[in-house]
């Protein structure tokens, strides 16, 4: 989070404790900053520190800058930052590098500050932000462990509740909180934080995002229109996700209050956002079907799973689609089109297999739909391990089936 700025940080710190030197090491980095002199601003607050002594207020801002500013970190111990007049673009091919500053350990530095002070509300905010950068990191690799991801989860929330507690009033703070319990369906206390943002001139279109989610949840489909509209005002500073999610609510909550029109146009956005997301083509085909356009239909499960065959929530709802209105001669169809498609795909091959014999099961073909089964059991043993869910998922159509 990198919207934090000094005025934050040091507000609840009395005017007549910063002394006039340490005002002026101030300044005068703020000034650096501005420039985007990172570096200069970080080495001239390690200076002040020397000539001061030990300085909370200067540790904050040291820290706030690092944790903005870095360019490159190692194992979240040493991140290093550099100036803007230092930066240059190569003219040769050698692999000289703009100079750089490191700066080490900053939790280190944000702890003893919270010795020296423990009411020290910046202080746990900026190391609130250090854990949730480690967070962001664990979250993106491949490698994630979910004890990595609690452990390091449970320290933004203790350093950003400890903030609050403080009385530190910060928008992505706000934010951070009101996802974390709406995540946990805590849905009273994501709303607590959200509104602080609403009610204040930061206010992010993400927190109209997720305050949307929370009135759908309640079934309050006017409230959550108006938020996801509101996102959507600022859909410049929205991620495609966030976009997506918004113009989804919006599509769902017009859907819920018989606004077929607009659920229409905005369920539309989300496809041309991400043609291969299976909710809002689910969506719009639950609304197709529930108006009887069976060509629409059947036009719209081939484009989704011709533009996603991996995921299986589209498999389920064809499926569910085909048991109900006993048209399984679409599904087959689509099937035999799908294999010629993706032939050199273990997974969609292994994906067709399973579905084709769930299909075949309802029709009563018991003996045909083992054999697709063992087919599509042969697809993903070869990437999968013997002890995997999916492949004991194959053939489980329900827990009294005999065929288990």
């Amino acid at each position: 989070m990198k919207s934090t700025r000094l005025a934050f940080l040091l507000f609840m710190i009395p005017a007549f404790l910063i002394s006039q030197e340490a005002r002026d090491y101030l300044q005068k980095a703020d000034d650096l900053i501005v420039k985007k002199e990172y570096a200069a601003a970080s080495q001239l607050l390690e200076s002040s520190i020397r000539t001061l002594g030990f300085q909370g207020q200067i540790i904050i801002k040291m820290t706030d800058n690092v944790l903005q500013h870095f360019f490159l970190q190692r194992d979240f111990e040493i991140f290093y930052l550099r100036n803007a007049s230092d930066i240059r673009l190569k003219t040769d091919s050698s692999d000289s590098n703009p100079a750089a500053v490191a700066f080490r350990y900053p939790d280190r530095w944000l702890k003893k500050v919270i010795d020296n002070d423990p009411q020290s509300a910046g202080a746990y905010k900026l190391l609130g932000d250090y854990y949730d950068l480690k967070l962001s990191h664990i979250l993106d690799s491949d490698l994630a462990a979910v004890e990595k991801v609690v452990i390091a989860r449970d320290l933004v929330l203790e350093n950003y509740l400890r903030a609050v507690q403080l009385g530190f009033s910060d928008p992505d703070v706000n934010l951070w909180l009101g996802k974390h319990y709406l995540d946990a369906n805590q849905l009273m206390l994501a709303r607590q934080y959200l509104l602080a943002n609403a009610a204040q001139e930061f206010e992010h279109p993400q927190t109209r995002c997720y305050l949307a989610e929370i009135h759908y949840r309640e079934k309050k489909y006017t409230q959550c229109l108006t938020d996801a509209q509101k996102a959507l005002e600022g859909e410049q500073a929205l991620s495609l996700t966030e976009k997506y999610n918004a113009y989804r609510l919006a599509a769902l909550s017009f859907y819920h209050l018989d606004e077929g029109g607009q659920f229409l146009a905005n369920i539309q956005h989300c496809l041309d956002i991400f043609p291969d997301h299976q909710d809002a083509y689910i969506d719009l085909l639950t609304y197709y079907d529930e108006n009887k356009l069976t060509a629409e239909s059947h036009a719209l499960i081939r484009e989704m799973l011709m533009y996603n065959p991996y995921d299986i929530a589209g498999y389920k709802y064809l499926e569910q689609r085909s048991v109900k209105q006993n048209d399984y001669h679409f599904g087959e169809k689509l099937f035999e089109e799908m294999m010629l498609r993706f032939e050199h795909s273990d997974q969609v091959m292994g994906n067709i297999y399973r579905f084709r014999g769930n299909l075949f099961f309802f029709q009563g073909y018991t003996e045909q739909a083992k054999a697709q089964w063992d087919i599509s059991r042969k697809y993903f043993s070869r990437y999968l391990p013997e002890d995997s869910i999916e492949l004991k998922e194959i053939g489980d159509i329900s827990r009294e089936s005999s065929l288990r």
